[in-house]
């Protein structure tokens, strides 16, 4: 009875810790500092791919918003716009797929900043 409550207590600690390897269904926001103005700044210009591989289209970020990272490729994190609470409908643009970043541009937020 003792090893089958180990075995079961190994297993479930096993499988949280991969969850928690992943990225996956993280908000995250665009890394940033506040400007001598006062306004927020990048940290650095965040290209936008629309494959992780590198190919294809790019273009630069240029507004400040969370996303959901919806999957994760080559160093690639896939971003999955959230709700837009400045639109009359905030679900209308959740959910659409924006592009892919590297990881090391955003920095993981509470969920709660992407709901």
């Amino acid at each position: 009875m003792k090893k089958l409550i180990l075995a079961l207590a190994l297993s479930t600690l096993g499988s949280s810790m991969a969850f928690a390897a992943s990225n996956i269904g993280q908000c995250v926001y665009p890394k940033n500092t506040v400007g001598p103005d006062g306004n927020l700044q990048f940290k650095q210009q965040i290209v936008i791919l629309s494959q992780p591989d590198g190919e294809g289209t790019n273009s630069l970020l240029k507004t400040f918003s969370s996303f959901t990272v919806g999957a994760e490729a080559n160093g690639y994190i896939q971003l999955v716009t959230t709700p837009d609470y400045d639109l009359p409908e905030p679900d209308q643009a959740a959910g659409k797929i924006f592009g892919w970043a590297k990881l090391k541009d955003f920095d993981s937020v509470p969920p709660r900043n992407c709901n």
